[in-house]
């Protein structure tokens, strides 16, 4: 069976739980299918503390209070805090997103050997994940969707 790692930013949760509702449904079907083994890394952006106490970024605190680790609709959710500098950082966001994520996969390795890297959108996602599967050693798919081709698609920025 082949192990599959769903990894999107755009995912539901808790604090979220209308947040990329078309990639938990396409998830959890997957899983149920039988066709493939499946967990999903959920990168969250997570501004400083000192900016979410602000009135402005309080949409921020749930997400920072995330469990770990969840399940939803069958399948294992790890909810992966990376520091988040909202309407500027976001060229910083793929580097931030490899820093935080590269030793929960390295743990992940070990209980779930997983075959393929399944990035659900391309940017940032697809490029932390294209550098996360060069350093597993493992293949990436990832998915385009509209502004993922109409914008960054002409963008260099994600060839960096």
């Amino acid at each position: 069976m082949l192990n599959v790692l769903t990894f999107s930013t755009l995912y539901p949760n808790a604090a979220r739980p209308d947040w990329g509702v078309f990639v938990g449904r396409q998830t959890a079907e997957l899983a149920r299918s039988g066709l493939a083994a499946v967990q999903v890394v959920n990168p969250v952006g997570v501004p400083p503390a000192l900016l979410r106490a602000l009135p402005a970024f309080a949409r921020y605190r749930a997400l920072a209070s995330l469990p770990r680790v969840a399940e939803r609709d069958g399948v294992t959710v790890h909810h992966v805090p990376f520091p988040l500098l909202p309407g500027i950082g976001w060229r910083l966001n793929p580097a931030a997103i490899v820093h935080a994520c590269r030793p929960v996969l390295a743990g992940l390795r070990a209980t779930f050997a997983f075959d393929v890297i399944d990035a659900e959108f391309f940017f940032p996602c697809g490029v932390a994940a294209t550098r996360l599967g060069a350093a597993f050693g493992v293949p990436v798919s990832i998915k385009a969707r509209g502004s993922d081709i109409h914008l960054w698609g002409a963008s260099r920025l994600p060839a960096a």
